[in-house]
């Protein structure tokens, strides 16, 4: 699975680990047999990481985080493997692989969708500020003819009162 990140990247959800070594880990009856399982459950999901991170992802496509999510479908999964080998998520994180069960996973979706939220109100400001603009552009050329007309009247005016004053004292006088 691929994940659109905000700015054109993107990361990759493999979720192909096996469980088959966890399966007969549930089944097993005596502590030998459980504890062999146990090893051959984590050496799948060592072995997976390293499949994992040899693929390198991050490099097939631009503008990637560098790692790549490792998706185990239950938290028991993991929870086993790390009870046996407690340093396989630094081993993991190391190869640049990210183990995520449906919890985690579920934060780091969420983390993605914070993120075109965040992406998409940015744009949304960058509209609204050439809007804005824009905007003040129109209003001031519309603030300049309204300077023209009254510019304009106020001449008008000035003419009619010295047409008045010219019809009272010279026209209606001698007439």
């Amino acid at each position: 699975v691929t994940v659109r990140l905000p700015g054109g990247g993107v990361f990759v959800i493999d979720a192909k680990c096996s469980l088959n070594a966890f399966l007969e880990l549930q089944e097993a009856t005596d502590e030998a047999g459980r504890a062999a399982c146990l090893t051959r459950h984590v050496q799948s999901v060592r072995g997976h990481i390293g499949g994992l991170s040899a693929k390198a992802y991050w490099d097939q496509f631009d503008s990637s985080p560098d790692f790549v999510a490792m998706f185990i479908p239950s938290d028991s999964i993991l929870s086993a493997a790390l009870d046996h080998a407690p340093d396989l998520m630094t081993e993991a994180m190391d190869k640049r692989v990210v183990i995520v069960t449906p919890t985690t996973l579920f934060a780091l979706c969420k983390a993605v969708v914070y993120g075109w939220r965040v992406e998409e109100q940015a744009a949304n400001a960058q509209k609204i500020a050439e809007l804005g603009r824009e905007l003040y552009k129109r209003i001031a050329v519309m603030g300049g003819h309204a300077g023209s007309v009254g510019k304009a009247l106020e001449a008008a005016v000035s003419r009619y009162n010295q047409f008045v004053g010219s019809l009272e004292t010279q026209v209606l006088t001698q007439a």
